[in-house]
């Protein structure tokens, strides 16, 4: 397995291993990412997938501009797979099970980097650093940002970060060189397109060369200034638009209701061990937790938070040459969690997806108690590939929830049961299944936990449609156009007018819908199937053209097209 070679005195060294063990191990690697993920790779898409342009009913004649967005190549990823793989989730899935898999192995040579830097080579080394990529691959906090689609942000992006710092430690010379200073820039810039997050990157560099080029001396900073100029400068552009993107969304930022940037920072110092938590023991995940505010420092314990976090750092810059890696490590967490756990406001306060990047502090972190373990290396192995076998098989369980909507807002009510957002997701999995009764008693109680909007009266009145009500539908639809005027609320009351036998009220909202949004393509639909219903049947062909048009995939309009061609060539 491990080369040899022969020393001037005729003794055998241990070198690197043969390439082809490479190989085998991180094909290993890929194995286990599918089979502990196999269970989700069919999963729906939720949540914030139902956001993204893939879903909307016009998404194939969307412009590629219209994908791009603030993050352009995450946007030109999933327009890749929609226009492969149309809605198929499996391929989307599969992606990103891929760049998980991708990560796992650049952070192998990552972490065997770091650990040679801090004096740890042989076969300990190799031992630790495939635990650390393992334990990376399987751990179950890592579940969130590998089954959610819309989660690709996180995976995609540290790709192309460990890509960078990949680079930047293997370069073979103390002073980074332009050509690799150039490479480093380039995925910064890539990861940089994919979400905004890391934009804390060249903090990480400064840290990495502060404590290992040479080791705990700024020399290596100053050497480093063709890698630092270029990327101050990407940064403050980064920040810059970091800044404009957060300003313009109401869910991030400076103007999140009832969420000041103050209590946001209390709040993310509890979160801070609630993290370090699931790291150790994964247990009670969630894809929505209920996690209090902290409104004041003293509330829910966040100034004992806060001290602990200063006590941390303080013992990790005191300790540094003493405990040199879990010091580094320590410092890397803070560093990738700071962007989106620190100061500005994120409407969501606790998300596991967020611990991705960060993750590899937290490694870094175990890797120092572990290397100095005296441990025989099958001792050690064994131990380690326990470890691995069980964070495998906890996010094998954990999988399972994602295969499925219903399973994983069931799970997500059982855990955060006054949540207003999980009832109303429980209750949007039971209408998408069918069960229209339990939607509406979803829906109910997510009305007594928030004051009703538009998004649940419209969904209300879906499922009051489906459980055959219609005239409780059409009273939560007029709420929801009350609060909100918009196309899609007026065509849907159009079309439950038209199941109840009311052609003229249904016209009338339908027209409005029509007056609110031309584009959109359900009010043609809709029109053509009352005109089908009072017999004016070019006029309603001429409708369901306008609809196709607009979504040529629309199946309203194509079955009622197809119908009225029928029935034209019969006579």
């Amino acid at each position: 397995m491990i080369r040899t070679k022969s020393s001037t005195q005729g003794q055998v060294v241990r070198s690197e291993p043969a390439l082809i063990w490479y190989c085998l191990a991180f094909l290993g690697f890929g194995f286990l990412a599918f089979q502990v993920y196999s269970s989700s790779l069919h999963g729906p898409f939720v949540f914030d997938d139902l956001f993204l342009p893939y879903t909307k009913p016009n998404a194939a004649i969307l412009p590629l501009k219209a994908w791009l967005g603030v993050r352009p190549l995450l946007g030109l990823s999933l327009w890749i797979d929609f226009h492969l793989w149309g809605l198929n989730t499996l391929p989307y899935h599969v992606v990103n099970v891929l760049l998980h898999w991708s990560s796992a192995v650049l952070l192998f040579w990552i972490v065997r980097k770091l650990l040679s830097l801090a004096g740890t080579k042989g076969i300990h080394s190799y031992l630790l650093s495939f635990f650390a990529a393992l334990l990376f691959l399987l751990h179950p906090v890592q579940t969130e940002a590998v089954s959610y689609i819309a989660s690709r942000s996180e995976n995609q992006s540290a790709f192309f970060l460990f890509s960078a710092f990949c680079i930047f430690l293997y370069r073979k010379s103390q002073a980074i060189t332009w050509p690799v200073s150039l490479a480093v820039l380039a995925l910064f810039l890539c990861a940089l397109a994919t979400k905004e997050h890391v934009v804390a990157f060249p903090a990480l560099l400064l840290l990495t060369d502060y404590y290992w080029n040479p080791g705990f001396r700024f020399s290596g900073i100053r050497a480093n200034a063709r890698i630092y100029i270029p990327l101050a400068l990407a940064s403050v552009a980064g920040a810059g638009f970091v800044w404009r993107y957060v300003s313009a969304d109401p869910a991030i930022g400076f103007h999140v209701p009832g969420l000041p940037w103050y209590s946001y920072f209390f709040t993310e110092c509890r979160a801070f061990f609630k993290y370090l938590l699931l790291f150790v023991f994964p247990v009670d995940q969630n894809v929505d937790h209920d996690f209090p505010i902290s409104h004041t420092l003293l509330e829910h314990g966040a100034a004992f938070a806060l001290l602990v976090i200063l006590f941390l750092i303080s013992a990790a810059v005191v300790w540094r040459r003493k405990f040199p890696l879990a010091s580094y490590g320590l410092l890397v967490f803070v560093i990738f969690l700071a962007p989106t756990s620190s100061f500005i406001p994120i409407h969501d306060v606790f998300v596991e997806r967020r611990l991705y990047l960060p993750f590899i502090g937290l490694l870094l972190i175990a890797m120092e108690p572990l290397r100095k373990l005296s441990w025989r290396p099958a001792t050690l192995g064994v131990f380690l590939a326990c470890i691995a076998a069980i964070a495998g098989y906890l996010t094998w369980s954990r999988a399972h929830v994602w295969s499925n909507t219903m399973l994983l807002w069931q799970d997500s009510a059982l855990k955060s049961p006054n949540k207003a957002r999980v009832r109303q997701g429980l209750g949007n999995a039971y209408l998408h299944a069918g069960r229209c009764d339990q939607a509406v008693q979803e829906y109910d109680a997510t009305a007594r936990l928030q004051h009703p909007d538009f998004t649940l009266y419209y969904n209300w009145a879906m499922a009051y449609d489906c459980a055959h009500r219609p005239d409780r539908a059409a009273e939560m639809l007029g709420k929801a156009t009350a609060d909100r005027p918009t196309a899609s609320a007026y065509a849907m009351l159009g079309y439950v007018h038209a199941e109840q036998g009311s052609w003229t009220a249904s016209l009338d909202a339908l027209l409005r819908a029509e007056q609110l949004d031309p584009g959109y393509a359900l009010t043609y639909a809709y029109r053509g199937m009352v005109l089908v219903n009072l017999g004016q049947r070019d006029l309603a062909l001429g409708q369901f053209a306008k609809c196709l048009e607009l979504d040529p995939l629309n199946t309203i309009a194509r079955n009622g097209w197809a119908a009225i061609k029928r029935d034209a060539a019969r006579h």
